[in-house]
């Protein structure tokens, strides 16, 4: 199964952080041509992944260029230790490490 996002829509007005901005993601479905809408508690990268390792999808690609700091492990599920934060790793490779233990085929890309 595969699932596209096929749009990200932005709530009006400026945002200095992307994330707020967005309102809400829709995807659709390959195999079965169903569509959907995310809301926008579901769109923080951490909720869009956890939802995503928990369906059949035969790998994950991960694509992000930020280190994983404290103000980015509050938006991730879990708990993060002090140990991986003082790594200064790379989000993406931080994100393998956890739902790697769940699922074979997460693949990061920095």
């Amino acid at each position: 199964m595969a699932v596209n996002i096929t749009c990200i829509n932005k709530s009006g007005g400026h945002h200095a952080d992307p994330h707020p901005a967005i309102s809400h993601l829709g995807w659709e479905n390959e195999a079965t041509g169903e569509t959907s809408k995310s809301t926008r508690l579901e769109v923080r990268t951490g909720y869009v992944l956890d939802f995503v390792a928990k369906t059949p999808v035969p790998e994950i690609h991960l694509l992000d260029r930020d280190v994983f700091l404290n103000h980015i492990a509050f938006r991730c599920p879990g708990a993060t230790s002090l140990d991986d934060l003082g790594k200064k790793q790379m989000k993406v490779d931080y994100l393998t490490s956890i739902y790697s233990r769940m699922r074979k085929r997460v693949i990061p890309h920095n």
